[in-house]
C-alpha cells in the first residue's frame, strides 16, 4: 500500500469531497488501518503535509488519523456481520499466544461469499476473514469462549445500528452465529478440545431458546400464558429476595440480570418442548458441530514423536548413542565422574546426565544458537552468510530454531547436510579468528556433533522423512491452488499417507537403494523438493463426526486445512499483506463501492468517534490488570488466612499444654490412646532434657511420634536405673525410710 493511496484526495469543491471520493478514501483508510495497527505505518510516519491532486490542502493530525482508522474499521466490522448474516454456515478458527508477559487471542471466520464486482456470476467461494486479534485474561477456555461471545455481541450492536442493516432489513445476534456455526478448528491442545465442548453448549443453550422465541412468535395463546408464567416468576423471584423492600434495595443492574436470567431459563424450557417434536434430521442438522485440527501442528507432532522414537532405537539396539552435547556446567560435572563398575554416580552426576541431551535435533538446535541466534547481538548471523556466499553456497540465514516452529528442524537438518564440510570449516575459521583460538562450549558440542557419525545418521534420517513425506505433504496441503480446499475432505490423502508409510517400511530399498526414484520413494510420486521448501505432516480426520458427515454438511462446515490465518494474524497482530487468510484491499473497496452510501459513511464516521472517546483499548488493559491484582489479592488472603489459622493452632496447642501437668505417660497401652496433640506435647517435655528429638512433628504420624516416644522412654527410665545405682544402698535406704 503507497501513502499516497491514503494522503491524496481530489476536492471537488470549496474542500468538500464527493460520495464516490469519500468511499475511495474510506476504503483506502480502512485498510490503511490494519497497516498501522500491524506496525508497518503509524500516525506520526504519515507525512505532515497532505496533498489534494498535487495542491497543499491541510496538514495531517494524529487524532484525525486515528479516527479515520476507526472509520475503516467499523466499516470492516459491518461487512463482517452483513456477510455472516448472509451466509448459510460458518466456521470458527482460534490461535493464541503472548506477547510482552500479555496473552493474545486470534480469531477468524471462515464462510463462503459471492464477489462484489459487477456482473461478475462466479460461484461463491470460501474466505476467511478476520474477527480480531484481542488481550485476554489467560488462556484458559472460559475466557477464550468468553473473547468469542463478547467479540460477536459487539459486532451485533454495530451492525443492528447501522443503515445497512436497516436498509436490508436484516439483523445479527450470538443466535444466528451459533446457529449457522458448523464447525471449529485450531490446534490440538487440551484447552482448544475443552473450548469446542464449551462451544457446542452455547450452541445448545441458543439453539433452545431460538426454538423458545419462535414457539411463542407463533403461537398467541402459548405467549399470554407465558406471560401470566413470567409475572409470577417474578413474584417468586421478589420473595426468594426477601420480600419487595429487599428487592428494590438491589442495584438495578442485579435485578435485570436476575429477571433475564429467570426469562431465558422459562424461553430455554420452552424450546426443550420444542425440541422434541423436531425430527431426527431436524435435530441432526441444528446440533451439527464439527470439530478440526491443523496439518501445521500434526507435522509438528510427527517429527518430535518421531525424533523420541529415533533417540530410543539406540539402547533398544543395545549400540551407544550419539556423542553427549552437555552444557558447560553439566559437561564439568560429568567429567570428573569417578568412572569404573563399582562408582556408584553421585546425586550430582546423575542430575546432569538426565538434564544432558544428545542427537541431531539438539545438534541443529546449537547450529541455529550459533548461526542465527534470536538475539542479534550473539552469534555469527551475517559472517556466517558472507562466508558461505564467498564459498559459492546459498548466502541465506541459517534456518531459524530458537523459536520451535513447523518445519524449522528440517530445513535446517537439510541445510547441516548439504553444507556440512562447509560448516565444519566456518566453525574452524572462527575458531582461528578468535585470539585464544579456541571454540566455546557451545561451538565446541557443535563440532563434536558435526563430526559423531551417529549424530550425522539421525540428520540423514530427518531429511530423508522431510523430502519423502513432509515436503510432497506440505504441497499437497497448503501448496499453490489450495486456498479453497476443505480440512474435511482430505480423509482419502492420509489414508493414501498411512499406505505410503506401511510401504516404505515394509521396503527400506524404496528409499535407501542406489538408484532411488521420486515416484517410488515421495510421496504421491512428486519429484524431490528444494530443501528450503516447507513440509507437514499427516491430519488424521478419522473421527465418527468426520466420516458421518455428508458432503452437504462438509461443505457447510469448510474449515482451511491449516490454522495459517491465526499464526499469522499473531505473529503481526493484523496480517494483512496475505490474500488468502484476511480480506483484501479490493475485497474491502468493492464491499464499501457496492453497499456503502452516505448515510453509511456519516454512521461510521459517529461511532468511531464515540469508540475513540470510550477508551475500549484503556479499560480493556485496566481489566486484565484489575483480574491480575485480584488473583494475587485472593491468594494473600488465602496464605493469610492460612497463617492464622497456624497461629490459632500454635496459640491453643500452648495453651493446652500450659494447663496440663507435667505427667508422663510411660505405659505403651496409654500412649495408643492419645491423641496426636498430646503425643506432640509429651515428647515436647522430653525435649527439655533431650535435644535430639526431632523436628517437624506435626507431619509426622501417631505410630512414628509414639516409637520416638518409647524410644525415649527407654532412655530415661536407663538413666533413672544408673542414677540409682550410683547412689549406693544406703542412700536408697535412707531414701525408703524418709518416703
Amino acid at each position: 500500500m503507497h501513502l499516497s493511496d491514503v494522503c491524496t484526495l481530489d476536492i471537488s469543491e470549496a474542500g468538500k469531497c464527493t460520495d464516490t471520493e469519500k468511499r475511495g478514501d474510506t476504503a483506502s483508510v480502512g485498510n490503511a488501518a490494519h497497516h498501522f495497527q500491524g506496525g508497518l505505518l503509524t500516525a506520526k510516519s504519515l507525512p505532515r503535509k497532505i496533498t489534494c491532486s498535487g495542491r497543499l490542502c491541510a496538514r495531517s493530525c494524529g487524532r484525525t488519523v486515528g479516527r479515520a482508522i476507526l472509520e475503516g474499521g467499523v466499516a470492516e466490522k459491518v461487512q463482517l456481520a452483513h456477510e455472516m448474516a448472509q451466509t448459510k454456515s460458518l466456521t470458527v478458527s482460534t490461535d493464541k499466544t503472548s506477547h510482552r508477559h500479555v496473552n493474545y487471542e486470534s480469531r477468524h471466520i471462515s464462510y463462503k461469499v459471492t464477489s462484489y464486482a459487477k456482473n461478475d456470476v462466479t460461484p461463491a467461494k470460501p474466505v476467511v476473514r478476520l474477527l480480531g486479534v484481542e488481550s485476554s485474561k489467560n488462556h484458559c477456555s472460559e475466557t477464550q469462549l468468553e473473547g468469542l461471545q463478547l467479540s460477536v455481541a459487539a459486532l451485533a450492536t454495530i451492525y443492528n445500528d447501522s443503515p445497512l442493516a436497516q436498509c436490508t432489513g436484516s439483523d445479527f445476534s450470538d443466535w444466528i452465529f451459533t446457529r449457522k456455526a458448523k464447525g471449529i478448528n485450531g490446534d490440538h491442545a487440551a484447552d482448544q478440545k475443552k473450548a469446542f465442548w464449551l462451544f457446542q453448549a452455547w450452541k445448545s443453550e441458543n439453539l433452545l431458546a431460538d426454538l423458545g422465541n419462535n414457539a411463542l412468535s407463533e403461537n398467541p395463546a402459548l405467549s399470554a400464558s407465558f406471560s401470566e408464567a413470567l409475572d409470577r416468576a417474578k413474584h417468586q423471584l421478589v420473595a426468594e429476595a426477601g420480600g419487595l423492600e429487599c428487592w428494590n434495595s438491589l442495584l438495578p443492574s442485579e435485578r435485570t440480570k436476575l429477571e433475564l436470567t429467570m426469562k431465558s431459563s422459562m424461553v430455554r424450557t420452552l424450546g426443550q418442548d420444542a425440541y422434541l417434536g423436531l425430527s431426527e434430521t431436524e435435530k441432526h442438522e441444528a446440533e451439527f458441530l464439527i470439530r478440526a485440527g491443523c496439518c501445521m501442528h500434526k507435522e509438528l507432532n510427527a517429527v518430535k514423536g518421531g525424533n523420541d522414537v529415533m533417540m530410543a532405537k539406540w539402547d533398544r539396539l543395545g549400540v551407544e548413542g550419539p556423542v553427549l552435547l552437555a552444557n558447560k556446567d553439566n559437561d564439568a560435572t560429568l567429567q570428573g565422574a569417578s568412572h569404573g563398575a563399582d562408582c556408584e554416580p553421585t546425586p550430582a552426576e546423575v542430575r546432569a546426565l538426565n538434564e544432558s541431551n544428545q542427537g541431531a535435533v539438539k545438534a541443529i538446535s546449537l547450529a541455529g544458537g550459533i548461526f542465527n541466534n534470536k538475539d542479534k547481538k550473539k552469534g555469527q548471523h551475517d559472517t556466517y552468510c558472507w562466508y558461505m556466499e564467498n564459498r559459492g553456497l546459498v548466502a541465506s540465514q541459517f534456518p531459524d530454531t530458537s523459536n520451535v516452529r513447523f518445519q524449522s528442524h528440517i530445513e535446517a537438518a537439510e541445510v547441516v547436510l548439504t553444507d556440512h564440510q562447509a560448516i565444519l570449516e566456518f566453525l574452524e575459521f572462527v575458531r582461528d579468528k578468535k585470539d585464544h583460538w579456541k571454540l566455546n562450549h557451545m561451538e565446541l558440542n557443535l563440532y563434536k556433533a558435526l563430526h559423531c557419525s551417529k549424530t550425522m545418521t539421525e540428520v540423514v534420517a530427518i531429511v530423508i522423512y522431510g523430502g519423502t513425506v513432509l515436503h510432497p505433504y506440505s504441497q499437497m496441503v497448503r501448496g499453490p491452488g489450495t486456498e479453497s480446499l476443505n480440512v474435511l475432505d482430505l480423509g482419502p490423502l492420509h489414508e493414501e499417507l498411512k499406505k505410503h508409510l506401511k510401504v516404505i517400511l515394509t521396503n527400506p530399498k524404496l528409499i535407501f537403494g542406489a538408484n532411488v526414484a521420486p515416484e517410488t520413494a515421495c510421496f504421491g510420486g512428486r519429484p524431490w523438493e528444494h530443501s528450503t521448501s516447507g513440509s507437514h505432516s499427516q491430519l488424521n480426520l478419522h473421527q465418527a463426526a468426520h466420516d458421518q458427515a455428508s458432503t452437504e454438511e462438509r461443505d457447510a462446515a469448510w474449515m482451511p486445512a491449516t490454522n495459517d490465518a491465526n499464526e499469522g494474524a499473531l505473529g503481526a497482530f493484523r496480517l494483512r499483506a496475505q490474500d488468502k487468510p484476511t480480506l483484501s484491499m479490493h475485497q474491502h473497496n468493492s464491499f464499501v463501492d457496492a453497499t456503502f452510501t452516505s448515510e453509511d459513511f456519516c454512521h461510521a464516521m459517529r461511532l468511531a468517534r464515540e469508540i475513540d472517546r470510550a477508551g475500549l483499548e484503556k479499560n480493556r488493559r485496566l481489566e486484565i490488570i484489575w483480574h491480575e491484582e485480584g488473583e494475587v489479592q485472593a491468594k494473600r488472603q488465602r496464605v493469610a488466612e492460612r497463617q492464622q489459622k497456624e497461629a490459632q493452632k500454635t496459640v491453643s496447642r500452648e495453651a493446652e499444654r500450659n494447663a496440663t501437668v507435667m505427667v508422663l505417660t510411660l505405659n505403651e497401652e496409654e500412649l495408643n490412646r492419645l491423641t496426636k496433640d498430646k503425643l506432640i506435647i509429651q515428647l515436647e517435655i522430653h525435649r527439655v532434657q533431650e535435644s535430639t528429638i526431632p523436628r517437624g512433628l506435626r507431619s509426622m504420624v501417631n505410630k512414628d511420634l509414639i516409637r520416638i516416644l518409647i524410644a525415649q522412654i527407654s532412655v530415661v527410665l536407663q538413666q533413672n536405673v544408673h542414677a540409682a545405682s550410683a547412689s549406693g544402698p544406703c542412700e536408697q535406704g535412707r531414701s525408703l525410710d524418709s518416703s
